[in-house]
C-alpha cells in the first residue's frame, strides 16, 4: 500500500503516539522531516508504558526550531 500524501502541502510532521500505534508516513514527507515521539499519555510512571520526558521535549524543540514557519506543519497525536 502506498502511503497517502498530505492535502495540507506540509513537508513536516510531528507525531506524538504510543510506540505500538501504527503510523504510515505520507509519501510526500521525507523520513528526516517526520519526528515520531513514542510515549504514552500518562502523568506518572506505569509498568509497560513510556512516560514523556526531557528527551522527548528536547527532540520536539530541535524539530520545531528547524521548521520553516512559512510552510505548514502537521501535528499528529491521539490523547
Amino acid at each position: 500500500m502506498r502511503p497517502p500524501s498530505l492535502a495540507t502541502g506540509a513537508r513536516q510532521i510531528l507525531t506524538l503516539l504510543n510506540v505500538d500505534t501504527r503510523m504510515v508516513r505520507p509519501a510526500s514527507v521525507e523520513e528526516r522531516m517526520h519526528l515520531f515521539l513514542g510515549m504514552n499519555d500518562i502523568a506518572e510512571a506505569a509498568e509497560g508504558q513510556i512516560l514523556p520526558g526531557e528527551d522527548h521535549l528536547s527532540q520536539l524543540l530541535r524539530f520545531v526550531q528547524a521548521w520553516d514557519p512559512e510552510t505548514p506543519l502537521v501535528l499528529h497525536c491521539y490523547a
